[in-house]
This record gives structure tokens, sequence and C-alpha cells, in this order.
């Protein structure tokens, strides 16, 4: 029993303050987008970037999707989700200039 006295371990502190670090520029990257481009253009692109940038990291690094027809389904649907959040973007332009 440990009564109250977490184990730390020193290895995992450097790479938890720099993900913390890296945390921290995100949101604040994405409170200056907001008021930039305005919530209905920056939410679907913060939303939908971390997404597939974390898609490409399991299919190239970790081979967590592996087979011809899974692969085929992923690029379909991250080809969706990256139409989508164009035409969200383009929806908000004003063409009317």
């Amino acid at each position: 029993v440990k009564k109250n006295f977490p184990s730390v371990y020193p290895n995992s502190i450097l790479p938890a303050m720099v993900s913390g670090g890296m945390w921290g520029i995100a949101e604040a990257s994405w409170m200056v987008s907001n008021g930039t481009l305005g919530m209905v253009i920056s939410y679907p692109i913060v939303a939908v970037c971390p997404m597939l940038i974390n898609t490409l990291w399991a299919v190239l690094l970790y081979r967590e999707i592996q087979g011809r027809r899974n692969i085929i389904l992923l690029v379909a649907a991250m080809t969706l989700n990256i139409i989508s959040v164009m035409c969200s973007a383009i929806s908000s332009v004003d063409f009317s200039d």
C-alpha cells in the first residue's frame, strides 16, 4: 500500500512536458483562428486535422490498420472528411463581389 505516494517515472517527465507545451500552443492557436476565421470555419479544421494526423501515424508508423480493403475504406473516409471541411469553409465565403 503506497498511502498516497504516487510513482513518478523520470523518463516520462520530459515527454509529458513537451506534450503539454504542444497542447497549450494548439489551444492558443485555436483561439486565434476562431477570432480570425470565425467558428464556422475554424472548428471543422481543428476537429478534422488532428484526426488525419493521428490516422497517418496509425497507418504509417504503428501499422494498426492493415489490409487493402481497410486502407481503401480509410482513404475514402479521410477524403470525405477533407471535402466536408472544404465545403464548410467555402460556404461562409462571400463570392458576391
